[in-house]
């Protein structure tokens, strides 16, 4: 509503809503993913507008699928690419010397398929992040859109 800097966006329901809630998340679809000209997700961007538990202003970027929901090994592959436990080369993906897979799909696939190297995987991300949280941080101002983000690495720590 005409403002010059700052949200342009209001919420309804008067300032007790802002004023009384506890943690208030801005959440926006950034892209629809297809294949074959057939939407299966999204991809999310969660923005912590106000939190009185936690840190607030953190971002995250993820996927919602269709049907399924969150993908919550979308994530980890995304904080493994992150802290270096999985490396990208090309289109192949990686676990150390190790090929796993050729593109996203297929190890997404695999790791569905193989729940013991998921939880492998998951076990090395964790075991990395106790003796360094700041490693799942990015700026994705240079890679995807926002301000710095930590995808589920500091949920991870708490579980």
């Amino acid at each position: 509503i005409g403002v010059m800097f700052g949200s342009p966006e209001t919420t309804s329901g008067g300032q007790a809503l802002k004023y009384y809630s506890s943690v208030r998340i801005d959440i926006r679809k950034k892209e629809t993913l297809t294949a074959n000209d057939t939407a299966y997700a999204n991809r999310v961007r969660a923005k912590v507008v106000k939190n009185k538990v936690a840190v607030p202003h953190k971002e995250a970027l993820f996927e919602i699928y269709y049907g399924r929901g969150i993908d919550f090994l979308g994530g980890l592959v995304d904080t493994a690419e992150r802290m270096g436990v999985l490396t990208r080369r090309g289109a192949y993906w990686y676990d150390g010397d190790t090929k796993l897979a050729q593109g996203r799909d297929k190890l997404l696939a695999m790791l569905r398929e193989d729940p013991d190297r998921s939880a492998s995987l998951e076990a090395a991300v964790r075991e990395l992040l106790k003796t360094n949280p700041d490693a799942a941080l990015v700026d994705v101002e240079n890679g995807d859109d926002g301000g710095p983000e930590r995808t589920m690495a500091l949920d991870m720590l708490d579980e």
